[in-house]
């Protein structure tokens, strides 16, 4: 049950608990320079990180990155959804949806929102459920 999940907020100081999450789940090993590339050093702005803790153990996170596009020639600040991650034994308890309205509903207090995804087969059906 996802009530027993705590979301919040990381930045870089919190992203060595990211780093196991992320081996886990894409089974592929990255460091913290990876994760501070892609989400902290970002030329459009710092991206906003979500991550779930369980009994004091990160094993859920998902990040919206800003990218900076021209809209009919207005420059525009985009969002794109990217490394929506939950531990295997965390699955189908509702945490990635949770954690993808989450972020969606701190982006749009700064206001009007565009967001994209480009996913894998696994985390489709939960984006798409979702809208």
């Amino acid at each position: 049950m996802t009530n027993n999940y705590k979301i919040e907020k990381i930045n870089y100081k919190g992203i060595d608990k990211i780093i196991h999450l992320y081996t886990l789940c894409f089974g592929r090993i990255k460091d913290a320079n990876f994760f501070k590339w892609k989400y902290f050093d970002n030329p459009a702005g710092e991206a906003l990180c979500l991550a779930a803790n369980y009994d004091g153990n990160t094993i859920g996170s998902c990040v919206m990155i800003p990218e900076e596009f021209y809209v009919f020639g207005k420059k525009m600040k985009i969002y794109k959804c990217c490394d929506l991650m939950v531990a295997p034994e965390h699955r189908k308890k509702g945490l990635s949806s949770k954690l993808v309205f989450s972020l969606i509903d701190q982006l749009r207090q700064a206001g009007p929102l565009f967001l994209y995804t480009l996913c894998g087969k696994n985390a489709t059906p939960s984006f798409r459920k979702n809208k």
